[in-house]
């Protein structure tokens, strides 16, 4: 089937800010530092009389790319106060104020004191004028600054206000303490004095203590803060004369995971003088103090108080110990002991304690069993123990309601499932012997022939071995040439060398009476076979990189249907013409042609080029005939979520559009050749072959495995799909990424790499080069090769009676002896019912407060589920864990205890369905954005559903065009329950193409997640489509164009003198688009472990349905990313690039060469 089907869940999560600030200058970096976030706040949190609105967003780094969020209110209930958090309401961020000062100044002031690294954009708006006061922090994990200012706003008679500032035994002539206190009265530099006391105590027993001093009358007056009340265990809120003006935000966070301290933060917005204290449970205090008339400064402090030392408790020199919590009778207790060569039992007596006489010295595993309870992790003792209190292990019962369930398994493994290969680079010698001299007639052959006219230029002239090359490439390709016996009948075409980048590395003018072909110089590096010697082997280097570029010439970018038939059927005996659908496609219910299309000509390049870096004994492969391309926008009948799927039996492949609409190219070249590989599966290898296969990925057949097959192994795969299914489609991977990534095949795999290498490919091999100039150098000292730990322990807890809807949270615990090295940055489960409805769940690391962090062993994820989801078991398919660097581990839902049960006595396994006659698809109301009038299309159908729809996007429709290199729209939308009608609206500014739009397919999802569609097609047996003229003024079909000459990249470690990984990386490079403009692209990094690690990055213009800016003028770009700590050492590269514009055109930019090697 297709390859790498791994789901991407959008989610919310972020680390804890104190953590990215421990871990480097450039950890919560997203992309520059110094460089600014351009979120966009969605809507306004905080709104204080009358009429100012506080916004706030903010960015943090998810997947290697940058996710933005709203803050969010923590709800104070405050006339002049605002508080917000990012993550956790528990650990606020913001603490925000708009005071009256039109009787002091004639302003309005704001404060704002943020404790936090992360870029920002926050701006308070006056809603009656407009104007508005922003407050920015930048990228890389920079600590925000406190602000103040007393003239933000100009105050006036329309505005004017009733909560004017006030002080007990103060008239407003009188001095005011708070903020004018450096304008009034305040003598700066007078250090405050005052003995604070107690105000409130956080969690973990540290006190808060703090006492200001303001003048009144003339003299020092001290008055003690007091606590707002959050009721939280890591921040408190101080105010020191009016609860609606809070003064002091104050944090203390457990750090002790991460460096061994508990972490103080502090942001004040005064300007009084004040004394801070935070006292421990022992030992020194924590302070802070400001002296009255200065703006206080805010703090941080990551090491404020060290944690205690863990205490070793010991015992006698056999082993003794306590079960407590246990509720019900001893007997039913069982304490087992085991050690090699030893296994016993006790039974606690009625105080709950245990002995273990007669012991040997050494190290035992003890754990603790009863019914009802959560069974205890093993835990290993030494014997004999060192004295102290009886070892305690601790029993909590299990509820019945809410339901929970916990599973842990007892040590790790080590070896192969450990660490990664270290990837060691070719040692790669070119010999001076040719392969072949060049034929000096090589350009009077071109133009015999092709009628090819070698032309030199200013820019680079031809020479003999340019012309050989050209001539042996154009040789290769089944083409129409001149009859030697006619007159030339070929249309004559000019060809030009450069040493420019192009556009897959050629470039067609066809404004003239004859074609100019401009053809870059690169192309002809490794056209010709070089004598070459790889690890010590002798044999030919070669690519195809020429072929390719000609291919798109020969076909004319993939146009000419007669010319890329003809190479489909001579070079690889294949065709995409199918005379009878109906007849091929018998494995999905003999399908006529409505429910299918033509290629789009990109994807038919794609499919010749990947289709000539087989082998050439595998280019016709036995079983192989037709490749077929489904309707645009429409899914696989019998796989909803595949890409591609693979027929041996049938003879044929069928390609879905998503095949080709990944962001990574490198994604869409493994997919061609996985699909292929099935068939030297299925046809060519030898039952030997595929018996060895699965014995090197640990491969047995298991009945109660959904595919039939199950794996011993959990980190040697190129994907999560070839782990999750058999050794078939492991087999289809590896070869893909044998041949287009095999870096990442050497790292994952060594055993894989070699059998490929020796057993299918006879010794041959391949090799990556990206393109010299975009590469760069990473350093590190202690780079992270290791795999993330596997599963030790699950937890689940769900909560919600049988008529409710439930909520639950399930916790993994990994095994790990290094936290750093063998924990997760996240990991990715795919849950499912017994009906297959499913869902996943990202689970993040958290610290043993709960609270986020960056990188760890324990795992935490919570959900949401309707009562009326599938009621009974729920089983993981597939777990992913992956570290900050890339590493992967894959674990079955076999491969660890897990019990998810879902008590619904609604529960509703009946999807949605469409009601046949009622779709319509017209014109939608036209409206006003951004000053123009933008039309729209509306589909309308209604839906027969026997409970409740989902509540957000219920629905989805997907119409297409007319135009061929176009891809289909699709558009989620709303579900209107008094006339049971889905109801989507596609906006279509004048920019959108000018065609007739046919509805094709439509979607339903209903609470329980069950779904339900319906196809719409020329096909008998479906409603034909509903088809709408749409007429736009300025239609735009091109992608946004890319200078492939005028890009840079460069890369600098964050501590050079102990280099870790920790790499700022900056790319630069233009783009400019023909209307419409362009909004994003997504990169790819590849690492020398074979690892492509993803970033976004965007125009900042992307939030408007219009250009600001003239698109068609070249634009500078510069991309900012950092690479985590333990990123691999040695020579990195931009592998390739996609873009997008706001008419949903794409363009793939591929920089790396595929060599192949083959051995003498």
């Amino acid at each position: 089937m297709g390859a790498s089907m791994e789901p991407q869940v959008a989610r919310l999560a972020g680390s804890v800010v104190c953590v990215l600030a421990l871990s480097g200058p450039a950890a919560g970096a997203v992309q520059g530092v110094g460089d600014y976030t351009d979120c966009v706040p969605s809507t306004s949190q905080v709104t204080f009389e009358p009429g100012y609105a506080v916004s706030m967003c903010f960015e943090y780094e998810r997947d290697g790319g940058p996710a933005q969020a709203d803050a969010i209110d923590f709800g104070l209930g405050s006339r002049q106060s605002g508080l917000l958090w990012f993550f956790d309401p528990d650990n606020a961020e913001v603490l925000i104020k708009v005071l009256d000062g039109c009787e002091m100044n004639g302003h309005r002031w704001v404060f704002v004191a943020p404790v936090t690294t992360l870029a920002f954009n926050l701006s308070v708006e006056e809603t009656a004028t407009g104007k508005r006061w922003v407050h920015r922090n930048p990228r890389g994990s920079v600590t925000a600054q406190a602000r103040s200012d007393l003239t933000a706003f100009p105050c006036g008679p329309a505005v004017a206000s009733s909560a004017s500032l006030t002080w007990p035994g103060a008239s407003s002539a009188a001095a005011l303490p708070g903020p004018m206190a450096d304008i009034r009265y305040a003598v700066a530099g007078a250090t405050a004095d005052c003995a604070p006391r107690p105000a409130t105590t956080l969690g973990g027993g540290f006190t808060v203590s703090m006492c200001v001093e303001h003048e009144r009358d003339g003299e020092v007056v001290v008055t003690q803060a007091r606590d707002y009340g959050l009721d939280s265990s890591q921040s408190a809120l101080l105010y020191f004369f009016e609860r609606d003006n809070a003064e002091v935000l104050v944090k203390v966070l457990d750090g002790c995971a991460v460096n061994g301290h508990r972490w103080v933060f502090v942001a004040p917005v005064t300007t009084l003088g004040f004394n801070l204290s935070i006292n421990p449970p022992g030992g020194a205090a924590w302070t802070h103090t400001n002296s009255l008339g200065r703006t206080a400064s805010a703090r941080s402090d990551a090491e404020a108080f060290p944690c205690a030392d863990d205490e070793q408790p010991g015992g006698p020199d056999s082993l003794a110990g306590q079960v407590v919590g246990y509720r019900g009778a001893w007997p039913d207790v069982e304490v087992l002991l085991t050690a090699k060569g030893v296994l016993r039992v006790a039974t606690p007596d009625s105080f709950g304690r245990f002995r273990f006489d007669g012991l040997a010295a050494g190290e035992y595993a003890v754990k603790v069993h009863a019914g009802g309870h959560r069974t205890t992790p093993a835990r290993m003792v030494d014997v004999p123990q060192r004295g102290g209190p009886l070892e305690r292990f601790d029993l909590t019962p299990v509820p019945t309601d809410p339901f929970v369930f916990h599973w842990e398994e007892d040590q790790s493994t080590a070896g192969t499932e450990y660490s990664a290969a270290v990837n060691r680079p070719h040692e790669i010698e070119f010999e001076d012997e040719p392969v072949r001299v060049a034929d000096n007639s090589s350009a009077n052959v071109l133009a015999h022939d092709y009628n090819m006219l070698l032309v030199d230029s200013d820019e680079a002239s031809w020479s003999q071995e340019h012309a050989w090359r050209l001539l042996t490439t154009m040789r290769s390709i089944p083409q129409e040439t001149r009859d030697p016996y006619r007159a030339q009948s070929l249309v004559a075409s000019q060809w030009l060398l450069t040493a420019r980048h192009l556009e897959g590395d050629i470039e067609v003018r066809t404004d003239r009476s004859s074609p100019v072909v401009m053809i870059s110089e690169a192309a002809f590096v490794n056209a010709n076979p070089r004598i070459a010697r790889v690890d010590g082997k002798r044999g030919i280097w070669f690519s195809k990189r020429l072929h390719h570029a000609l291919v798109r010439y020969v076909t004319d970018n993939g146009r000419d249907v007669d010319a890329y038939e003809r190479i489909f059927e001579k070079r690889y005996g294949v065709t995409t013409e199918i005379r009878d659908y109906a007849s091929l496609t018998w494995p999905t219910g003999n399908e006529g042609a409505g429910r299918f299309q033509r290629f789009h000509p990109e994807e038919i390049v794609t499919l010749l080029n990947m289709l000539e870096e087989f082998p050439s004994g595998m280019r016709k492969t036995q079983g192989l005939t037709h490749l077929v391309r489904r309707l645009d926008g429409t899914p696989h009948p019998l796989y909803p979520g595949a890409p591609a799927v693979a027929w041996p039996d049938a003879g044929y492949i069928e390609f879905m559009d998503t095949a080709f609409l990944s962001s990574d190219v490198d994604h869409i070249h493994r997919l061609v050749i996985h699909e292929k590989a099935h068939f030297l599966w299925a046809h060519v290898f030898d039952q030997r072959t595929r018996d060895d296969w699965a014995r090197v990925g640990g491969w047995y057949e298991d009945p109660q495995s959904p595919s039939g097959w199950s794996t011993t192994k959990t980190t040697e795969f190129v994907s999560a799909y070839a782990h999750l299914k058999n050794p078939n489609e492991d087999m289809a991977e590896t070869i893909s990424y044998f041949i287009i990534e095999p870096d990442k095949l050497r790292s994952r795999s060594v055993a894989k790499y070699e059998f490929v290498r020796d057993r299918i490919m006879q010794g041959n091999l391949y090799l990556s080069r990206i393109r010299e100039d975009l590469t760069f150098q990473v350093y590190n000292l202690f780079p992270d090769y290791v795999f993330p730990g596997k599963v030790r322990r699950v937890d689940i807890r769900v909560t919600g009676g049988a008529r409710e809807d439930k909520e639950f949270r399930i916790e993994v615990e990994l095994h790990a002896l290094d936290r750093d090295l063998e924990g997760a940055r996240h990991a990715l489960v795919r849950v499912s019912s017994g009906i297959g409805t499913f869902f996943d769940l990202y689970l993040d690391p958290v610290d043993e407060n709960g609270n986020r962090i960056e990188e760890g062993t324990v795992l935490v994820g919570t959900k949401k589920l309707s009562r009326y989801n599938k009621a009974g078991y729920w089983l993981p398919i597939q777990l992913k864990i992956v570290d900050r660097v890339g590493n992967r581990r894959y674990q079955r839902g076999d491969d660890f205890g897990w019990k998810l049960y879902l008590d619904n006595f609604l529960e509703d396994w009946v999807p949605p369905e469409y009601v046949p006659g009622t779709v319509r698809l017209g014109m939608g109301r036209e409206g006003v954005v951004e000053g123009r009038v933008v039309q729209s299309i509306e589909a309308t159908w209604e839906v027969r559903e026997n409970n409740l729809m989902r509540e957000s996007w219920p629905c989805h429709a997907t119409v297409n065009d007319e135009i061929l290199s176009t891809y289909a729209l699709g558009e989620g939308g709303a579900f209107e329950p008094a006339g049971n009608l889905c109801r989507v609206n596609f906006l279509m500014p004048d920019y959108m193409p000018s065609s007739t739009y046919s509805l094709n397919y439509v979607r339903m999802v209903d609470r329980a997640r069950n779904w339900g569609g319906a196809r719409f097609t020329s096909e008998p047996g479906d409603e034909d489509p509903q088809r709408i003229r749409v007429r736009t003024a300025n239609p735009d079909t091109e992608p946004p164009e890319l200078d492939l000459n005028r890009m840079s990249v460069d890369a600098e470690p964050t501590n050079p003198e102990q280099p870790n990984g920790e790499t700022i990386v900056r790319l630069g490079f233009r783009i400019r688009d023909n209307i419409s403009g362009y909004t994003h692209a997504s990169i790819h990094f590849l690492d020398p472990q074979g690892i492509t690690h993803h970033v976004w990055a965007y125009d900042d213009e992307r939030g408007y349905v219009f250009p600001l800016s003239d698109p068609t003028r070249w634009k500078e770009h510069t991309v900012v990313h950092v690479l985590p700590p333990g990123s691999a050492p040695g020579t990195w590269g931009v592998s390739n690039m996609a873009l997008y514009d706001r008419a949903r055109n794409l363009v793939h930019h591929d920089f790396t060469e595929v060599i192949h090697f083959e051995v003498d």
